[in-house]
């Protein structure tokens, strides 16, 4: 393949077809910051691929992406505290919000505590119940 060298300035909008110039018609690596004029690309948009919910990756986040996510966490919330404002007042309004939220706190870690200790109890008296091998 031959290589074409255009002159500055030869090339307009006006000469270039909607769509023309696609990502996968240009080589990796072809075209460089340091190639292009100060205003060379103005008014680019760029299309982007809307990732998986589940992407946890290098990914570019997309618009639709983000308001997914939110409206996701949004519809997850009782209807009154799904917003930051309704969530502000509620904590707001509890005066006894520190002690609450100590009170869960250590319920649900004596809840884990116990559940742990039955866990090990339980694998200690099968582990006793078993007769040791004699080692010679």
């Amino acid at each position: 393949m031959s290589r074409v060298t255009i002159p500055n300035g030869s090339i307009t909008t006006v000469k270039i077809a909607n769509d023309a110039v696609v990502s996968s018609k240009i080589k990796e690596g072809a075209v460089r910051t340091e190639q292009l004029a100060d205003g060379a690309v103005t008014n680019a948009k760029i299309s982007l691929a809307t990732p998986v919910k589940t992407s946890n990756d290098t990914t570019p986040a997309t618009t639709a992406y983000v308001k997914t996510l939110i409206e996701d966490l949004v519809a997850s919330a009782p209807a009154q505290l799904d917003t930051l404002n309704e969530i502000a007042s509620a904590l707001n309004d509890d005066s006894n919000l520190g002690a609450g939220l100590t009170a869960s706190i250590g319920a649900v870690s004596a809840a884990v505590s116990s559940e742990t200790s039955a866990r090990i109890n339980a694998v200690s008296a099968e582990a006793s119940a078993r007769p040791l091998a004699k080692l010679h």
